[in-house]
């Protein structure tokens, strides 16, 4: 297959990397432990964090297999969540960031097309 776009995941290398980083790190394990509790005060800011690490890594093509649309679901129900943390409704700023990272997941999730990631700056467009 070899390399299909100039994303750093778009090749087989870079998938076969990413299996093992998954395997050794055990990430994907430690995301889907913090998507497993509901969210409450208490929690809202760890799991946001896990919800960010999957942000980032949660494509199908880097995602290990298997589990993707299972942990795509639980980070779009914990966002949804989030929005009804008292916290998160008193801030404009926090329910919007909040908003955004659950359109980006439920755009995922429909299978809409994601955006055409430019090789040199491709962080900054995740999710536009």
């Amino acid at each position: 297959m070899g390399a299909w776009d100039a994303t750093p995941w778009g090749n087989d290398k870079a998938v076969e990397w990413f299996e093992g980083f998954f395997e050794a790190t055990g990430t994907d394990k430690l995301v889907e432990k913090a998507l497993s509790q509901s969210v409450d005060p208490s929690n809202h800011e760890q799991v946001r964090a896990a919800i960010s690490v999957f942000l980032f890594l949660g494509k199908p093509e880097v995602w290990p297999i298997g589990s993707w649309e299972s942990t795509l679901a639980k980070a779009v129900d914990r966002l949804r969540e989030m929005l009804r943390v008292p916290i998160v409704q008193t801030s404009s700023d926090l329910a919007w960031a909040i908003e955004k990272e659950l359109s980006i997941l439920q755009a995922r999730r429909e299978g809409k097309p994601r955006m055409k990631e430019d090789a040199g700056d491709w962080w900054t467009k995740l999710g536009e």
